[in-house]
């Protein structure tokens, strides 16, 4: 009698394993789209481009296709200007996803924003986060590139139109600010600050909460 039970037990147990594998094999698949980068500061009427990856890679199966939103804020909200095609790329070897990039002209000065959709199967299957950024008006300013996270000194010539651009300048490095110069904020992303000229000296620049977490110095010479 125990043998009998043990053998319908063992029945059951196989049974319910049997109706739990379709699930496991048709388990959803997670669709992820980054946040876009810039590649600089946008200025009214040159180019820039918008990046990001989306995962799991496009493939010839599952076939991405990846819709970038242009918006600009109008009479306090943003509405969508146009919707364009990005490029995908191949990652390279050991990273995973499918690399999406865009190049945009903006005419007009403004506020604006970029946000990705990701469709498979003509359905849309993820969206990323939405970046925000001021368009100004065109510069012939020398653009000067600093990585937020260095302390490292960065050297501009002197009497000359700058464009100060932080990189990695997110989290408590997003209120990155000059304590010194004649700078003004161009761009909220990528953080630039924009300076007519300036005179010769050691401009120190950081975050609020101090030189120790994001710091250094802009030396004019």
């Amino acid at each position: 009698m125990v043998k009998h039970h043990r053998i319908i037990l063992f029945a059951a147990l196989a049974l319910s394993l049997l109706t739990a594998m379709p699930a496991f094999a048709h388990a959803k698949t997670t669709y992820k789209t980054s946040k876009p980068v810039l590649s600089g500061a946008p200025t009214m009427g040159n180019d820039f481009s918008v990046s990001g990856v989306i995962t799991p890679a496009s493939t010839t199966k599952s076939r991405a296709t990846v819709k970038i939103k242009l918006l600009m804020e109008m009479g306090g909200k943003y509405n969508v200007m146009d919707v364009h095609t990005a490029k995908l790329a191949k990652m390279p070897a050991g990273k995973s996803g499918t690399k999406y990039s865009l190049t945009l002209t903006i005419p007009m000065k403004g506020k604006h924003a970029v946000q990705v959709l990701q469709y498979r199967g003509g359905k849309l299957v993820s969206k990323s986060s939405i970046t925000y950024f001021d368009v100004a008006e065109g510069s012939n300013a020398q653009q000067i590139a600093i990585d937020a996270n260095s302390h490292a000194d960065v050297v501009a010539p002197a009497n000359t139109a700058i464009d100060v651009v932080f990189s990695h300048a997110v989290g408590c490095g997003a209120t990155i600010h000059f304590l010194t110069g004649s700078f003004a904020k161009t761009s909220s992303s990528p953080l630039t600050f924009h300076s007519d000229g300036l005179p010769p000296g050691s401009y120190a620049w950081q975050c609020d909460m101090g030189p120790s977490c994001h710091g250094g110095t802009l030396v004019i010479q």
